[in-house]
């Protein structure tokens, strides 16, 4: 979307379409102040979805350390 330079209001309702099953259901559920703009859903899709980096490292370990 930053690519193409959709406006603001382009780029929430393109995300909302592209979501389906729970994640078009977490979407709905979300409050109103954290979709209205698309930084606001931005950093609460990171919040919800995006792991962090050292949470990765320790899920590595949990799968490559089992004998």
């Amino acid at each position: 979307m930053e690519f193409i330079n959709h406006n603001a209001d382009a780029k929430i309702i393109f995300a909302s379409a592209m979501l389906v099953s729970a994640s078009a259901d977490w979407l709905q559920a979300l409050p109103d102040a954290q979709k209205d703009t698309s930084e606001h859903l931005k950093a609460a899709f990171k919040e919800k979805y995006i792991q962090p980096s050292i949470l990765k490292f320790r899920s590595a370990r949990e799968i490559f350390g089992k004998k």
